[in-house]
């Protein structure tokens, strides 16, 4: 709180007129990072005329949430908001409704996908929703963890994965 205190140049009381408690600040935080990353997200696989591949979205959403985080350092923010949630029932209803605003992006670009022929037509959409939201909260881990050393190798991994798995 003393750091929120003095990054928003406000005294403890004046923050409290604001927020009720320093769980609703990180929800605060939480919905806001949400909200931008469901932002990024396109809603059609085309960007400057030219159709993306899956691993080309997926690096476009990764890339997008690494130049927030240099913008915002959110990646150390995200991992500690999900420590919260774990222990908070109320934040973690909250961050689930958020992710559920992100899904939906996510959801939608693949449908969008599938309708062009970039994912397969039986493919099951919500699974590999959640497989792309949990590739993003991976790299948010393992960048905050193992540093910027992590990015090029979890980014072949993914290439390399995604071509084993359409080959097979």
């Amino acid at each position: 709180m003393q750091d929120i205190q003095r990054e928003a140049g406000l005294s403890a009381g004046v923050i409290y007129l604001y927020f009720k408690s320093k769980n609703e600040i990180i929800l605060g935080i939480a919905n806001q990072i949400l909200a931008t990353i469901g932002g990024i997200i396109p809603e059609r696989p085309v960007i400057d005329g030219e159709v993306l591949n899956l691993p080309d979205i997926i690096r476009m959403f990764l890339g997008a949430a690494e130049e927030l985080h240099r913008e915002e350092e959110i990646f150390p923010l995200a991992i500690q908001i999900w420590a919260e949630a774990v222990r908070d029932p109320v934040m973690l209803a909250s961050l689930r409704e958020s992710i559920a605003d992100v899904k939906r992006h996510v959801r939608r670009l693949l449908e969008d996908c599938q309708t062009r022929g970039l994912v397969q037509a039986d493919a099951d959409l919500d699974g590999l929703t959640m497989a792309i939201i949990g590739l993003g909260q991976g790299f948010i881990v393992q960048r905050t963890l193992l540093g910027e050393s992590a990015r090029s190798p979890y980014l072949a991994g993914i290439d390399a994965l995604l071509a084993n798995v359409t080959a097979a």
